[in-house]
């Protein structure tokens, strides 16, 4: 009988694995959020002579950066690993989101947090896509951009609650706008919660909870 070769390394456990997964995962996403930074930087180059222009994709830059700076910082702030000997709890089950913006720098980097989190996630830039998505997925919680240039948020997130089992998603208005008036339009077209752009970490983790109060 042939001796069992030994590496000198012990094997994973499956928290382990799992860990190792999400790592190069992370590696492997965090590029994609990256795309637009870098597509904007070579359009502000291609255009120096037009200061408006300029300033707006510097504006862009600017906000969309600052979306990646707080949902990482807030990923890393509670994402250490535990001191040793202690024991951290297997992983859930994933839960199904749907991410749905335009903006695919700002989807790219919530899918990436929510995957993080433990999420299941699939991710559209468009309404119809995100229709598609839906009616396939049926999701828990859908995180939906108000301004897409196809399908308004507010007749994606109406047709949603048309599909089987779509009177129990849990739909998140994305938009920039904070004003009363947008609350008050955002609560009578059925949406479950707001939140203004870009998002804190500890919001979005208290959407999700939120979210599954529902479901319960």
């Amino acid at each position: 009988m042939p001796t069992p070769s030994y590496t000198g390394k012990p094997a994973m456990s499956d928290l382990e694995a799992h860990h190792a997964k999400a790592v190069a995962t992370f590696a492997h996403d965090l590029r994609t959020p990256l795309s637009s930074i870098r597509t904007g930087i070579e359009i502000s180059r291609l255009a120096p002579g037009d200061p408006h222009q300029t300033e707006k994709i510097i504006g862009m830059l600017e906000r969309q950066t600052l979306e990646m700076a707080r949902l990482l910082e807030g990923l890393v702030a509670t994402g250490a690993p535990a001191a040793v000997g202690h024991t951290l709890p297997a992983p859930a089950a994933p839960r199904q989101v749907l991410v749905v913006d335009d903006s695919r720098s700002a989807a790219d980097i919530l899918t990436l947090f929510f995957k993080m989190e433990g999420m299941a996630v699939r991710t559209a830039y468009l309404g119809e896509d995100a229709l598609e998505l839906a009616r396939e997925m049926i999701p828990g919680v859908v995180f939906l951009d108000l301004g897409l240039p196809d399908l308004s948020g507010y007749e994606v997130a109406a047709k949603i609650r048309t599909y089987p089992g779509g009177e129990h998603c849990f739909i998140v208005a994305l938009t920039g706008r904070d004003e009363e008036a947008d609350r008050k339009n955002i609560a009578a077209a059925g949406f479950d919660f707001h939140v203004v752009k870009p998002p804190e970490p500890a919001l979005l983790r208290e959407v999700l909870k939120k979210s599954a109060a529902k479901v319960r």
